[in-house]
């Protein structure tokens, strides 16, 4: 799983604070979360969005990469399962109070999941949302953490940018 940080954090790790469309409840009192993507342009989509400019420098971003230490237990709701609780594909995409609505009711109805499998609005690519229970699911270390500007991200980035349309600085 690829993040823009190595954040899991009981407020929303996003430069977009409660923007993302599984976001807890601010008032959810123990509640963990945090948020991935599976794929670089996916993570630069989503960050990045609001300007569609890839900026490495401003913030200091970093680009993290890690595999969770045991199976997760997920949720999927990118493919029929969606539709057989009632729900449809815009629990993925739709409006974020809707989202959000779901992801508060699919937590309270089963809490022992890590979270949930989803796909990107940006790029229709997976992504994940992990909660609480999945906080033992980190390694010590990440398989990889390196800042946006580092030189040997260059060309990622550039790719990852023209895949998206996005400009890179």
């Amino acid at each position: 799983m690829l993040s823009p940080g190595t954040r899991f954090a009981t407020t929303v790790p996003s430069p977009r604070a409660g923007s993302t469309r599984t976001s807890r409840h601010p008032k959810e009192q123990g509640e963990a979360s945090g948020y991935f993507a599976l794929a670089v342009p996916t993570v630069l989509a989503e960050v990045c969005q609001a300007a569609r400019v890839i900026n490495p420098r401003r913030g200091a971003p970093y680009l993290t990469g890690f595999r969770p230490t045991r199976a997760l237990s997920l949720l999927d709701l990118s493919g029929d399962w969606p539709i057989s609780i009632g729900a449809s594909h815009a629990i993925n995409t739709g409006r974020k109070d809707h989202c959000r609505a779901w992801a508060r009711a699919l937590r309270a109805a089963w809490p022992a999941v890590d979270g949930l499998s989803y796909v990107s609005a940006m790029t229709g690519a997976g992504c994940v949302a992990l909660f609480t229970p999945a906080r033992d699911t980190f390694p010590d270390r990440p398989d990889f953490s390196e800042p946006l500007a580092h030189p040997d991200l260059r060309s990622t980035l550039a790719a990852a940018g023209d895949s998206i349309g996005y400009q890179l600085l």
